[in-house]
């Protein structure tokens, strides 16, 4: 299904990834960000950090069946910034919106 404003740019529409999480997405994610300007542009944004804050949260369920503490944390850590950034998004912050991803994506490469 697609989710397409005023044009077929990729900020005018809802873009659905395979993986939320991966650091391509995350850029991806990121660039649209960036170019967001108008209102229904916003409404793509949370919807997409929508799709991303489940699948951080699926994430952070199969972390704490493997009961390994890092783990947990980081997939925790991964998740509130998800968090932060949708409600970044919803205030119109984008830079800290995505400066909430690019933390994401240091902790998706571990180098936080």
């Amino acid at each position: 299904m697609d989710v397409v404003g005023k044009s077929e740019r990729p900020v005018d529409r809802v873009v659905f990834e395979s993986d939320y999480l991966s650091l391509e997405s995350l850029s991806r994610l990121a660039e649209r960000l960036h170019a967001t300007t108008e209102g229904e542009q916003f409404l793509f944004r949370e919807v997409e950090l929508d799709c991303c804050f489940r699948q951080a949260d699926g994430e952070l369920h199969i972390a704490r069946k493997s009961n390994d503490p890092s783990r947990i944390e980081r997939a925790a850590a991964v998740r509130e910034r998800v968090f932060a950034a949708h409600d970044l998004v919803g205030t119109r912050d984008l830079d800290g919106a995505i400066a909430q991803l690019n933390a994401v994506a240091d902790l998706v490469t571990g180098l936080e």
